[in-house]
């Protein structure tokens, strides 16, 4: 099995990502009480204060926030999608000592519980070479055990876990 991340530069990749990105959501709503699935069948994040999205390209406007000044990677398996990441870098939310942010990381169903998450973690981590931080949130145990192993794998246990658990720093 090939695992490969490849960088989103074409609108079939950003499309491909937007996909991607609203299955993340329909995942996420499961831990985050702030995410409801709204009458169109959308999730939605209600503290955004934005109005609740009727169609894809509502959804995409209400929730992709700041990602849209991110680099996306499109993680792949032989070839095909699979799942995909968004790094920040230089935006407003992320402390100055911090070069990257892990803000998105999504693999689809078919593909978990075989060591694909963790090959295509340590691919776009060695893809951005900096200071790092990866948040979960607080009541995903699942994501806070998959991060504290792959971090722990990835930087022979030389990284700060914060927040209770929640928030992981390292260099690479």
């Amino acid at each position: 099995m090939s695992i490969t991340i490849d960088l989103v530069s074409s609108e079939a990749g950003r499309q491909t990502v937007r996909h991607f990105f609203l299955a993340f959501f329909y995942d996420l709503s499961r831990y985050d009480p702030g995410i409801v699935i709204v009458e169109s069948g959308l999730p939605h994040y209600v503290p955004s204060g934005n109005p609740a999205p009727r169609t894809f390209d509502e959804f995409i406007e209400s929730n992709f926030w700041v990602r849209g000044d991110c680099v996306q990677h499109i993680i792949r398996v032989d070839g095909l999608p699979a799942g995909y990441a968004t790094v920040c870098s230089d935006c407003d939310h992320i402390p100055p000592e911090i070069d990257f942010e892990l803000l998105d990381f999504y693999i689809a169903p078919p593909y978990r519980g075989q060591g694909i998450g963790r090959q295509a973690a340590r691919l776009v981590f060695d893809a951005h070479r900096g200071a790092w931080q990866v948040f979960e949130l607080a009541t995903n145990e699942p994501a806070k055990a998959f991060w504290h192993r792959v971090i722990d794998e990835y930087t022979g246990g030389s990284f700060e876990n914060l927040d209770g658990g929640t928030q992981q720093r390292f260099r690479n």
